[in-house]
């Protein structure tokens, strides 16, 4: 037989090979198609129960809620925004932080450059002090949303979130702080930023804790007691329930966010004006917290010291900004203006001072700062233990704060810094006497903020498992705000609002706590009904 070609063979080949091709092609292809259509299949059904599940979240009443809370926080900040641009720039602090913001960061060496930072960065974007503000307020409307999100974490019943919601979107002293230059806005988002993160790493991964220690260094960076707040979240997530290897992650990587933007504004201020540290004349603040009772007979300062004692009678020394801004002062007078010089040694001389007044007469500064603690309770309460001094010099209550917005010397002061750094901003003051009677009405103080402090103190012990981790940070992170600037400083109702949100939030979880305890006592002494015996014919 003659042996075949080789073109034959392969034509033979490849004409028997190419409809198996051509089948297998069309079984992948089919095979491919099946699978598609199932995954689209999934994806739809998944995209239906989701859609369910948004419309059924959506009709519960705690998000209703929740919408309304939020809807009416962007009202009231929207009037606000309209009937009185572009600030609220009466407190003189507001014109230091736009000063600042525009010639320097570290140009004032008594105050943290973060929120001039903010004002320069919101400045770049767009060159109008009204839009910083806005930005203002809508970092209210999400530290609200932050506590609420927080909240619904770490469980318990869903209208619990709702109640740090509404006091920090629908309160009237936290929505007057937002629409002035004062860095309480800025400084109150971090603060509830790190907080979420912190409960988020209960169940979560431990990297949320170094998004939280950004947070708080970024908050030091804008308000100095931010250290106290870094300190006490540390402590407190050290001792959290759990395992002590997770405890010690995330505690380390907290505290590794915190020093990170710390440490890169402190390095930024040796760069550019040759000192460090957050501020160069802080413990101003310290010195006044103890001159209105310190007594150099008493504690004995060293020589180099002896010119910081002052010889005015305690029964007749005013309140702590006389000690801190007047030339009654004798820091004042051998300084400066904190604001405005710095002198070699100066920090370190005040601190000393400060300190040694502090242990020379504990039992005297202990009495100052207990009268400071009853006004946060009682604004109207006499920091001095004089009646002739009452709250001469000392921290605002809720009324003066009010009045310092409008206050007119130095509103005509920080027109002259708007005209140059914000030459766009247009002026316009509508009567805003709703808002201003809404602030009055909204104020967490008196029996309010009693209640809020006892149910508070009280959550840890009612209340288990997740609920009372939350409840104790919360509380942790209110009374380090609410304490910390007494302790270093002075009562004023202003340094008391960044404390209402966590304060709200441990409150919610102490009422629930207490309900709960309650609706079971009431249970068990309920008499059991037993079935009537049955008698026999």
């Amino acid at each position: 037989m003659p042996r075949p070609r080789m073109g034959s063979i392969v034509r033979d080949s490849g004409e028997t090979s190419s409809p198996a091709r051509l089948r297998a092609v069309s079984s992948a292809v089919e095979i491919a198609i099946d699978r598609s259509g199932h995954a689209l299949q999934v994806l739809g059904r998944a995209a239906r129960d989701a859609r369910r599940r948004a419309w059924a979240e959506l009709h519960r009443p705690e998000t209703l809620a929740l919408v309304a809370i939020v809807a009416i926080g962007v009202v009231l900040r929207l009037y606000f925004l309209i009937r009185w641009r572009p600030a609220l720039v009466g407190f003189p602090d507001s014109t230091t932080y736009m000063q600042i913001a525009h010639t320097g960061i570290f140009d004032n060496p008594f105050r943290a450059g973060g929120y001039g930072e903010f004002l320069r960065l919101m400045h770049g974007v767009r060159p109008y002090l009204r839009f910083a503000i806005g930005v203002q307020h809508l970092l209210g409307i999400a530290s609200g949303l932050l506590l609420y999100a927080a909240m619904r974490r770490a469980g318990g019943p869903r209208w619990l979130g709702l109640v740090p919601a509404a006091v920090v979107m629908l309160g009237g002293s936290e929505l007057f702080l937002e629409h002035a230059p004062l860095s309480e806005a800025l400084f109150i988002f971090l603060v509830d930023l790190a907080l979420y993160a912190l409960v988020r790493t209960w169940h979560g991964h431990a990297a949320w804790a170094l998004l939280a220690g950004l947070a708080l260094g970024a908050a030091t960076d804008v308000r100095a007691i931010g250290q106290a707040v870094v300190v006490v979240m540390a402590i407190t997530t050290l001792l959290t329930p759990g395992r002590w290897r997770r405890r010690l992650l995330v505690t380390v990587l907290l505290v590794a966010g915190a020093v990170s933007p710390v440490l890169y504004y402190t390095h930024e201020s040796e760069a550019t004006i040759g000192r460090g540290g957050l501020t160069s004349t802080g413990y101003f603040d310290l010195y006044a917290r103890v001159a209105p009772f310190a007594q150099c007979g008493k504690f004995h300062p060293p020589k180099e010291l002896e010119r910081l004692c002052i010889t005015t009678p305690v029964s007749q020394r005013p309140g702590h900004d006389e000690w801190e801004y007047t030339t009654i002062s004798p820091a004042f007078r051998v300084f400066g203006d904190p604001d405005i010089s710095v002198a070699p040694g100066e920090n370190a001389q005040l601190r000393r001072f400060a300190i040694d007044a502090i242990l020379g007469q504990p039992l005297r500064y202990a009495e100052y700062v207990g009268r400071d603690l009853v006004r946060i309770v009682d604004p109207s309460f006499s920091s001095s233990p004089y009646a002739r001094i009452g709250n001469a010099g000392y921290g605002n209550t809720p009324e003066s704060l009010l009045g310092y917005y409008f206050l007119a010397s130095t509103s005509a002061g920080a027109a002259v810094v708007i005209g140059e750094y914000y030459p766009g901003d247009v002026t316009v003051h509508d009567g805003i006497n709703f808002l201003t009677t809404y602030e009055k009405d909204t104020r967490l103080e008196g029996p309010a903020m009693a209640l809020l402090l006892l149910l508070a103190l009280a959550a840890p012990f009612v209340t288990h498992a997740d609920q009372r981790r939350a409840a104790t940070l919360f509380l942790a992170a209110a009374l380090v705000l609410l304490v910390a600037p007494i302790l270093t400083s002075e009562y004023d109702y202003r340094f008391t609002v960044p404390a209402f949100g966590s304060l709200a939030a441990a409150a919610a979880y102490g009422a629930w706590g207490c309900g709960v305890i309650l609706a079971r006592r009431a249970r068990a002494r309920r008499p059991h009904m037993s079935p009537a015996p049955q008698h026999s014919k």
